[in-house]
């Protein structure tokens, strides 16, 4: 069957029409798909939220803001966060006695200074980190400046660290308060951390300017 120039033409014309409308079709099918439910494609071809957005959080609950003061950190505890991975774990001071475990037999120990004299430790004195099965006291090194000492002591002129001596809570450092009868300084108990402060810590019910630490009973 033969077509003249003209007809071969025309039905080029006709099939270019029919692709180009199949074109057009795709585009926008895939045009609507992508503008989906709550969205409105403006003017320039951008994509503009409009009911998907997320709502925006115009206040924090004032208690959120409170707990936030106390955020602990990993393998961190107070009073009120024990430890849970393990949860046999140990809440702990920074930096304080971990415990014993298995007790230490000494062959020697001393009774006073005196027995220390010959040493270079200097003081006689009973330490729970020597884990002493018999408890007793040993030799160690006595302190000269009342940095030596812990939080609320003062280095004596014996060289043993004693608490600080006070009148009122105003004599003590933070977070302690002028106790017993012999007045002297020692940490203020607790039973959660509000009660001592923003940004400290009740820690084995005492309160601490740092979280407690979870440690594993000593082997």
């Amino acid at each position: 069957m033969l077509f003249d120039v003209s007809s071969e033409r025309r039905l080029g014309v006709v099939m270019l029409g029919l692709w180009v409308a199949f074109v057009a079709g795709c585009a926008g099918d895939g045009g609507a798909s992508a503008a989906g439910s709550g969205d409105v494609v403006d003017e320039t071809g951008q994509l503009d939220a409009v009911e998907d957005a997320p709502d925006t959080v115009d206040a924090v609950d004032a208690a959120d803001v409170s707990d936030a003061t106390w955020v602990l950190g990993p393998g961190e505890c107070t009073v009120e966060s024990p430890c849970t991975q393990p949860s046999f774990a140990d809440c702990k001071p920074k930096g304080g006695f971990m415990g014993c475990g298995i007790c230490q037999k000494f062959e020697t120990s001393c009774t006073s200074d005196a027995d220390c004299a010959g040493t270079t430790a200097g003081i006689c004195t009973y330490d729970p980190n020597d884990c002493s099965c018999d408890g007793s006291k040993q030799c160690h090194v006595g302190c000269s400046k009342d940095d030596d000492c812990a939080a609320g002591e003062v280095c004596g002129s014996d060289h043993h660290c004693k608490p600080t001596p006070c009148a009122s809570d105003a004599d003590c450092p933070a977070l302690f308060g002028c106790t017993g009868a012999g007045k002297t300084c020692a940490r203020k108990p607790c039973t959660n951390s509000a009660a001592c402060g923003a940004g400290s810590y009740c820690v084995a019910s005492a309160c601490h300017a740092d979280p407690g630490q979870c440690v594993l009973p000593p082997p």
